[in-house]
């Protein structure tokens, strides 16, 4: 698991006399030391008394979803079967090291107990299966709100063109540039972005925070990203109103005044 020592030591190799200390994690050792713990006595419910000879930096057993525990890792001698161990490798070789560990169960492992293995990866995969599926799911229909959203610009700014053909005619008689009506004519889009935008980033940040509490170690939700959107809001509304107003202003003042 590459568990990182951080205070004192590991447990004395190939030595099970050493069943007096415990190691913690950093969670467990600041729960009773703010400091280094390494030689403080713990005592458990039963009674028993533990030496802390080691600290070890703070490591995930379930998903980001729950908080790290307070861990300690004994060396016990036990007449107990055990029902799991865990076993890391460093061979990719994994189909002779499950025969060789399905024997070595077969052998040791506790009577009428069938050999079953899970890859570690593969339970952190699984515990976040909900949140993979959520976000492709919202990825999916965020797509297709946009798609829409856009084709919506798109087709009001068509719309809104084509119906004030004359007006564009009437300007452009009168010195209008192309890039001075484009502008007049996108601040009435722009001005009903902005006030979409407005009322859907406290929305969206009340939502994406509710989320995140699910996690008990997630990030900020960041101000650029909602800045980000805004943008491209308003370059799409550009874009959308430049081309189509474009469209018309290139035309013949003639026959624009005559389109009506």
């Amino acid at each position: 698991m590459d568990i990182k020592l951080k205070y004192g030591r590991n447990f004395y190799d190939n030595n099970l006399s050493d069943t007096s200390s415990v190691i913690l994690n950093t969670t467990a050792a600041n729960l009773i030391s703010t400091g280094n713990p390494v030689g403080t006595t713990i005592k458990t419910i039963s009674g028993e008394s533990y030496v802390i000879t080691g600290v070890v930096n703070d490591f995930y057993l379930k998903s980001l979803h729950s908080e790290i525990p307070p861990v300690a890792i004994l060396l016990k001698h036990t007449d107990q079967m055990l029902s799991q161990v865990i076993v890391r490798v460093n061979d990719n070789n994994y189909e002779s090291i499950l025969d060789f560990l399905e024997s070595t169960w077969n052998e040791f492992g506790p009577r009428k107990s069938k050999f079953e293995y899970d890859f570690f990866e593969d339970i952190l995969r699984a515990n976040y299966t909900k949140d993979h599926n959520f976000s492709t799911t919202l990825n999916i229909f965020t797509f297709i709100a946009i798609l829409i959203a856009s084709l919506g610009v798109f087709g009001f700014s068509f719309y809104n063109a084509k119906r004030r053909t004359k007006e564009i005619g009437i300007r452009k008689v009168f010195g209008g540039t192309p890039r001075s009506i484009i502008k007049l004519f996108s601040k009435e889009l722009l001005m009903l972005i902005l006030i979409a935008n407005i009322i859907a980033i406290p929305v969206s940040y009340i939502l994406s925070v509710q989320w995140l509490s699910n996690y008990a170690f997630h990030i900020q939700t960041p101000v650029w990203v909602f800045l980000i959107t805004t943008l491209l809001s308003i370059i799409i509304v550009v874009i959308s109103s430049g081309i189509s107003i474009l469209n018309v202003a290139r035309k013949n003042p003639t026959e624009s005044l005559r389109y009506e």
